[in-house]
């Protein structure tokens, strides 16, 4: 099964820039991806393929040329949508903002975005309330947003609070060419030291003072070269005295070789034959949330690299790196170092190739399949299978319609309002279109639908551990209902306990955790952090993680504990029964009376980025007295949380003995034990890989489509 997606940049191919040149290396990865074939929509007519030429050379990527330059990025959407009619595309990659919000506003293209973003403000005091609106209908529109680092994803996500699209990272991408090392290229030991710059000349990118510095050592007799790739020159309304100052350095500048536009495929060969890269910037580009490609490229190739000292290089590099410009003024005396000091080049160089050992296409292209896979659909004979979902709380069960939807059914949603509030006429409505009826919770829903369904469709109701303490599961026509599916071996266990009649019916299909999403590095000092994810009702038990608090602070005085959720005033039916209202006075004042407890114990109330959340959080507990699952543990192992669950019916079922204690004092020197960075990070892994292996979406959801349509489990990739 072939996933086709479509490929745009607000970008010309005929001009070599960093941006023309993340469009080549994206369809480079794409064609790396198993089963995708991808089509490329060019800017701009082919005036000189120094770039595109370079698609060519892919077997999966068709480059589609329009016959004039498509200026306007809402005739760029239009030609994609006019692609998209005879040969549909199951997404569609994006760079650029005004391109992103013109394809945000076409209904052909919304729901199928992948969109990269990086030309907007990338700090708070500059983002004004136009941008974050156009940022706001991009996300709505949008299946994925594509960050190019962990630090970009932060900012977008806080932006974004309540976001609907998903994030994934497309880090900048280096062509394997670059990973050729090969010394021999270099000139000779006793030769001048080549320098190279590379890329556009724009104020602020320190061409010219990278010219003036250059003429201070050919002065002082220092055996040096400039070689300069590229010839994207701006021209600055403000400084009309830039563009010819470039173009007369770049002519008549002693020992300065200009090459031109060098491309892509020959960008290797160049940089190869250099000593020393230059990347110099003026400080106000230091609080950019992006990563430069082409500082990766210099790394891959075994170069140093003068550059700045800002968070994102230092992140990257390391403190201590020895090429780092605190400001441009320093750029004289720092280049006059790289190029007198063989030894400080070499280990600038050895710091900047381990740097870009993960950046190579093919290892982009492993971290996205998994995303891209998620596309595949599978065709049927004839019309789309009707299903309706019906339900008063679908927050279990939103993740999986994407599934049925690529599955090729057509999904309309009855919303009740409660356990037994629903729009009869609706439903009864749906009841006849439906081919297949799925309820979520088996409380009134599943009663009346196993009353209404015709004889020749399928019911298959989702049964928790909540409608077994309700009259609801007595009252279903069993005969009507074709599966019922739990969660867990331990509700298999109580619904043959206390529904015996339900028995033959049965199947045990996990809750899911997205464990794409979740794969995030914990925060420094994540091990000292205990995270509860829910807290409501009082049967989750708030109290005993408070308890394992103060067991640990006994023993050391760095562990917090933060607790996510809605508070329990904000739910009328649980703050109106008295017996939990004042379990929950006494909690809340039980932290307010303590000193210690006051300081170490956050309500961080409802999250809407569990992925982020989870990042400070190093062991997740579940101190519950009961749980049907329990998908908060899953959600923290996946994060590579450490879990500790308390010895419950039904949690070793689940989750195994690995993580399961007596009370949970008992885990209290495991914890400790977390305190070496090396035990944290290999049983965070360990946690990982099992929540991966049993519960990850992409596999539990192909079952439960299966379950539901009565068919074959369908492939996920």
């Amino acid at each position: 099964m072939t996933v086709h997606v479509g490929l745009y940049g607000d970008v010309n191919l005929n001009i070599v820039d960093g941006s023309a040149i993340w469009l080549v290396s994206v369809a480079q990865l794409l064609d790396g991806i198993e089963g995708v074939r991808t089509t490329v929509l060019l800017k701009a007519p082919v005036e000189r393929d120094v770039l595109s030429r370079a698609l060519d050379e892919l077997p999966t990527v068709t480059a589609v040329e329009p016959q004039r330059i498509l200026r306007d990025p809402v005739d760029a959407a239009a030609r994609l949508e006019s692609i998209d009619v005879t040969d549909r595309f199951d997404a569609i990659v994006l760079r650029g903002l005004r391109l992103c919000a013109a394809a945000a506003n076409s209904p052909v293209l919304q729901g199928r975005l992948w969109v990269y973003l990086t030309d907007f403000p990338q700090q708070w005091d500059q983002l004004d309330l136009a941008t974050r609106n156009t940022l706001a209908a991009i996300d709505d529109a949008a299946a994925i947003l594509l960050c190019q680092t962990p630090r970009l994803r932060d900012y977008l996500e806080a932006v974004l609070r309540d976001g609907s699209a998903g994030t994934a990272l497309l880090p900048p991408l280096v062509p394997p060419q670059f990973y050729e090392r090969a010394d021999s290229e270099r000139g000779p030991a006793d030769g001048p030291v080549r320098l190279l710059y590379a890329g556009k000349f724009a104020p602020g990118w320190g061409f010219l003072e990278t010219v003036a510095a250059l003429g201070d050592l050919v002065a002082d007799g220092i055996d040096v070269e400039l070689h300069v790739a590229g010839d994207k020159v701006h021209k600055p309304a403000h400084d009309p005295a830039f563009a010819p100052a470039v173009e007369a350095a770049l002519e008549s500048t002693p020992r300065l070789v200009w090459h031109g536009a060098v491309a892509r495929d020959e960008l290797p060969a160049l940089v190869r034959t250099m000593d020393a890269a230059l990347s110099p910037r003026s400080s106000w580009l230091d609080d950019s949330l992006e990563l430069s490609t082409k500082i990766l490229e210099y790394g891959a190739s075994g170069l140093p690299v003068v550059l700045n000292r800002n968070a994102m290089q230092t992140e990257l590099l390391g403190d201590d790196y020895p090429l780092y410009l605190d400001r441009l003024e320093d750029l004289p005396d720092v280049l006059r170092l790289a190029v007198t000091d063989r030894s400080i080049r070499e280990t600038a160089a050895e710091a900047t190739r381990r740097a870009a050992a993960g950046f190579s296409i093919e290892a982009a292209s492993s971290r996205l399949a998994p995303h891209v896979h998620r596309l595949q659909h599978h065709s049927r004979q004839g019309r789309a299978t009707r299903l309706v979902v019906a339900g008063h709380d679908l927050k279990f069960l939103n993740r999986f319609l994407p599934w049925f939807e690529r599955h090729g059914c057509e999904i309309r949603i009855d919303q009740w309002g409660g356990h037994n509030k629903h729009d009869e006429r609706h439903s009864r409505s749906l009841a006849k279109w439906a081919d297949v009826i799925l309820c979520e919770w088996s409380l009134g829903n599943a009663v009346w639908y196993s009353r209404h369904k015709h004889r020749d469709q399928r019911l298959v109701i989702r049964l928790h551990q909540q409608e077994l303490s309700t009259p609801h599961p007595g009252a279903l026509e069993v005969d009507s209902i074709d599966k019922v599916i739990t969660v867990s071996p331990w509700m298999d266990e109580r619904i043959n306990n206390e529904a015996s009649f339900l028995r033959e019916l049965v199947e045990v299909i996990p809750n899911a955790v997205d464990t794409l999403a979740l794969d995030r590095p914990k925060l420094p000092g994540a091990q000292w952090t205990l995270g509860m994810l829910g807290f409501l009702p009082w049967l989750k038990r708030p109290d005993l993680a408070i308890d394992f608090l103060e067991h640990l602070l006994d023993r050391d005085d760095r562990y917090r504990l933060v607790i996510a959720g809605p508070l329990p005033w904000e739910l009328d039916w649980l703050w109106a029964r008295n017996e939990e209202r004042t379990h929950f006075e006494g909690l809340f004042e039980r932290v307010r009376q303590s000193a210690m407890l006051a300081s170490r114990v956050s309500f961080d109330g409802r999250v809407s980025n569990v992925a982020a959340w989870l990042q400070k959080v190093g062991v997740v507990l579940s101190p519950s007295d009961s749980e049907s699952f329990h998908l908060a543990m899953a959600e923290g192992m996946a994060s590579r949380a450490v879990p500790v669950i308390v010895d419950r019916p039904g949690a070793a079922l689940i989750f195994g003995d690995r993580w399961v204690h007596g009370p949970m004092s008992a885990a209290t020197d495991d914890v400790l034990g977390l305190r070496d960075a090396g035990c944290f990070a290999e049983l965070g892994e360990e946690a990982r890989v099992q929540s991966v292996a049993e519960f990850a979406l992409d596999s539990i959801a192909p079952k439960l489509v299966s379950a539901v349509l009565g068919e074959p489990a369908p492939s996920h990739g």
